[in-house]
């Protein structure tokens, strides 16, 4: 029984019409319960299929041999160059796309994201910045109240301050709290929801682009528009997570210190410090939940879900690669950061002479940061989020038959 699927109708594709599963290694999902002979048919997505008449290009089993196996007869001609004793070269994986429809290293994941974005940058580049500007813009209350709130402390003269006046300028300072947390929480907000877009326009357009699709905004939109609550619920509960990080946090902390005095601070520090790893860890077992939200159809839970258990064994390549596109992202925002720096220092008189710190230069250092930060996100956002994106296809592809199922639709596209 051949699995189909109507390439062109909107929303549809070969990612999400079976259940969430849970894959149990890096081959392929578990077959289904064996049953006397004749086996049923099995479904698109079971591992155990019988070969077909033509295997599809890159997927198909190795020939039978042609000659006796050694040991029953004459010995087997020598194998081509390359190649050990008993094994065939495999064709070459179908590329109706962005990538090949095979396992993906972590080279071919920056390349696709590359190829992605450069191909598509009309229409990612424009709602990149646009999220960009607006996250910058709610962030620019907040920068505003913080160097407001540290004037005090900032014109403090470092060399003849006394404990009495830090204590005065602490308490001055830490007057608009609750101001500061609600310019925080409107900036954080906005950001949050600008990020979610970006990830649903990125995840349309990605899966497009795998399977050698053109993706023009008016098909792109109705798609990601139906999606939007579902990665904003994930959103949400990825926040309320972090959350309840913070508190346990505070707790790990608060309670040594309340239990044993200031000696328990250090007790307290050590608890906090061994319970980041955790943290990490889970953030990096969620990190593909966004693709599976968008092109599974699947609720925000249910998202999570999948991204726990298609990460299973695979949380060091995962963790790998988020560092590495943390390090592009931190370089290319020092790039651009730094000479903007140089010229508000410079063009600050007081810059260096002066053993207080000047509230303007500050404020000045703060705005170019959040300058540095627009661009950088504007220009490095969609290639990061291209690469998740493909991480979470080369773990579909690793565990169950989504790359035949691609190359699948990508031939039905190409009959029509």
């Amino acid at each position: 029984m051949t699995h189909i699927v109507a390439p062109h109708e909107p929303g549809v594709g070969p990612w999400h019409d079976v259940a969430v599963s849970d894959p149990t290694d890096d081959g392929a999902s578990p077959a289904p319960d064996p049953e006397p002979p004749p086996p049923p048919e099995p479904t698109g997505w079971s591992a155990a299929q019988p070969p077909p008449q033509e295997p599809p290009l890159g997927w198909g089993a190795a020939p039978p041999p042609t000659t006796p196996p050694v040991g029953w007869g004459s010995a087997p001609p020598p194998p081509p160059p390359g190649w050990d004793s008993g094994w065939t070269p495999v064709p070459e994986a179908a590329r109706p796309g962005a990538i090949p429809l095979r396992p993906l290293g972590v080279g071919e994941i920056l390349e696709g994201a590359w190829g992605v974005f450069r191909g598509h940058w009309r229409l990612l580049l424009p709602v990149s910045t646009l999220v960009a500007v607006l996250s910058a813009l709610a962030a620019v209350p907040y920068t505003l109240l913080v160097t407001d709130a540290l004037r005090p402390l900032l014109e403090l003269d470092q060399q003849r301050a006394t404990q009495a006046m830090v204590e005065a300028a602490f308490r001055e300072a830490t007057q608009s709290v609750e101001l500061l947390g609600a310019a925080l929480l409107l900036s954080s907000a906005v950001a949050m929801f600008g990020l979610v877009l970006l990830v649903g326009v990125v995840t349309v357009v990605t899966g497009d682009a795998v399977l050698g699709r053109p993706a023009p905004w008016g098909t792109v939109w109705p798609r990601v528009r139906r999606r939007l609550a579902a990665l904003t619920g994930t959103a949400l509960l990825v926040a309320a997570a972090y959350l309840v990080f913070a508190v346990a946090v505070v707790l790990l902390v608060a309670l040594p210190y309340l239990a044993f005095g200031p000696g328990g601070l250090f007790l307290g520090a050590m608890l906090a410090l061994a319970a980041i790893p955790a943290w990490v860890y889970v953030l990096v077992r969620w990190a593909v939940a966004a693709p599976a939200a968008v092109l599974e159809r699947a609720s925000p839970v249910a998202a999570l879900r999948r991204s726990w258990l298609l990460l299973a064994g695979a949380w060091w390549r995962t963790f790998g690669l988020i560092v590495l596109l943390a390090l592009i992202y931190g370089g290319l925002s020092t790039v651009i950061s730094t000479p903007l720096s140089i010229v508000a220092q410079a063009g600050n008189p007081t810059f260096g002479t002066s053993s207080s710190i000047d509230p303007d230069l500050f404020l000045s250092l703060m705005l170019v940061s959040l300058l540095a930060s627009l661009v950088t996100a504007a220009l490095v956002y969609p290639f990061v989020a291209t690469a998740i994106v493909l991480r979470y296809l080369d773990l579909r592809m690793r565990r169950e038959d989504l790359a035949d199922r691609l190359a699948e639709t990508a031939r039905g596209d190409v009959s029509r």
